[in-house]
């Protein structure tokens, strides 16, 4: 698929559809251009009819319209203005992208959705971009016969050709690149592949990578990685990737992911039902290597250093055991009561070693806990950090970005729960406050340096498929994490 952008009137614009935004209540108007003028009749009557109300991604097809070039137009509801948000134009458009790609068809124009709205007619041109690139993702890697069909050419309807554009188009990539390495099997996306497939992403950008084996690992002394890998015939890794966009900052943000590319729980093994979906336990990873490379495309002055830890837990006559102490890059140790709770372990080296490199801040995004999803369902990550102003820059660019995340507490009496009677910690805390005492655990690691932790376990897999992308991964946060780092390069100080 082809996306293009033009400056040609919507009105005239030759194409087999012609997607145009339609907001609900009956006071809600397109703009008064030629194709607003012709349009705004039709729609006002359709909601006296019931027969359209302008809900969320509502859509209504209008075969042959008179007085437009387009053989077909698709209305899509975009909700009430006052709602709108980037994501709600992201969807609308991949919404409306993905019914027509249930048949073959040559052109397909977009309208730029969202006028009216607060939003600047830049920060729509972005949503709609981004929107049409993560609608063309899906499940099809292995299917011999496709579900979806793409048109061969997209053609986005701008008053110019600006940043903005180029802006979603980055965005997009970088969440389509995040869903579809979630969505590939272990058999084709373990430690050292996975590291292939960052390499081969970030060849041609202006950015470092290096990749820490076994025993490399070993001479940095990271015991969690290497025990929750070592059940494995796939040997575990630490990619570390850096950005230096702004040579002359001191500061320099540590985006930290868990990696772990197929949890079987290890000799804590989960059911085979907890298997089915244990491929998309690296979505952390993925999206802060995404981000970062989306950092690089865009060419922000900001300095990233991105660590992902990647292991298989396996069970094995190797695996490490209920019982054991391991001990992290920073000397701490942990006692293993469980060896499912493997991501705060593989996160604690990595998080210890953005300290050692120089990270002024630190962000960590991981599917660390089910216990997340039954806090906060599975549309919503938490957010737990040990730096209230830092937390807040992130909880708004979530806002910003339109993701739903939420704070939890990170009171003293949590570390209580993990507390070993043998070790400095254990790596469970019992039944209650588990995503707490997860975070908890990582604190320790991060030097008292300002600290984010997203807990992305609900939203990061979708089992279901909606409107606007197929079921699998979502690449949840990569949106507001490249909002946070466009925000933190856009302040001086």
């Amino acid at each position: 698929m082809k996306i293009e952008c033009t400056t040609t009137s919507p009105a005239t614009l030759e194409a087999d559809w012609l997607v145009v935004g339609a907001w609900e209540g009956t006071g809600a108007k397109n703009s008064n251009d030629a194709l607003g003028k012709l349009l705004n009749p039709r729609i006002a009557k359709l909601r006296e009819s019931g027969d359209f109300e302008g809900k969320a991604n509502e859509l209504l097809p209008i075969y042959e319209p008179a007085g437009t070039g387009a053989r077909r137009i698709l209305f899509v509801g975009l909700g009430k203005v006052e709602n709108c948000t980037p994501m709600t134009l992201s969807k609308a458009a991949g919404t409306a992208l993905r019914s027509i790609a249930r048949k073959k068809y040559e052109t397909v124009a977009f309208t730029l959705l969202g006028d009216g709205s607060k939003l600047t007619p830049a920060e729509r041109a972005t949503a709609v971009m981004t929107g049409l690139l993560v609608a063309e993702g899906s499940q099809d890697i292995y299917r011999a016969k496709k579900n979806r069909k793409p048109p061969e050419t997209v053609l986005l309807v701008v008053s110019k050709q600006d940043a903005a554009v180029a802006r979603g188009r980055t965005i997009g990539e970088a969440v389509r690149w995040t869903m579809d390495l979630v969505n590939h099997p272990p058999i084709d996306i373990y430690p050292e592949s996975f590291c292939e497939r960052v390499r081969k992403e970030a060849e041609s950008l202006d950015l470092s990578l290096e990749v820490f084996d076994a025993k490399k690992l070993a001479e940095e002394k990271m015991g969690c990685i290497l025990g929750v890998g070592k059940g494995s015939d796939h040997e575990p890794r630490l990619l570390i990737m850096k950005y230096q966009g702004a040579p002359g900052d001191d500061r320099t943000l540590a985006l930290v992911g868990k990696g772990v590319t197929f949890d079987s729980g290890g000799l804590s093994i989960k059911t085979a039902e907890g298997m089915m979906t244990m491929k998309c336990d690296m979505a952390g990873a993925a999206s802060v290597v995404a981000t970062t490379i989306a950092a690089a495309r865009l060419k922000l002055p900001i300095n990233i250093l991105c660590l992902t830890p990647l292991a298989e837990n396996m069970p094995s006559s190797r695996s490490v055991k209920p019982g054991d102490v391991l001990t992290a890059k920073n000397g701490m140790t942990i006692e293993v009561l469980n060896t499912d709770a493997e991501g705060r372990l593989v996160l604690s080296d990595a998080l210890a070693h953005a300290v050692d490199l120089g990270a002024t801040h630190i962000v960590d995004v991981a599917t660390l806990t089910g216990a997340c999803m039954v806090a906060l369902g599975l549309g919503t990550a938490g957010v737990m950090s040990n730096d209230e102003a830092w937390s807040k820059q992130v909880l708004d660019a979530a806002s910003s970005a339109g993701e739903r995340v939420w704070p939890l507490p990170m009171f003293e009496e949590y570390d209580e729960l993990i507390r070993s009677g043998i070790a400095d910690m254990k790596n469970i805390g019992g039944r209650w406050g588990g995503a707490i005492t997860g975070a908890k655990l990582l604190q320790n690691f991060v030097a008292d340096k300002p600290w984010v932790h997203i807990d992305i376990a609900g939203p990061a897999f979708a089992e279901k498929e909606s409107p606007h992308q197929d079921a699998g991964g979502t690449g949840f946060i990569v949106r507001t994490l490249i909002e946070l780092v466009s925000q933190w390069a856009s302040k001086k100080n």
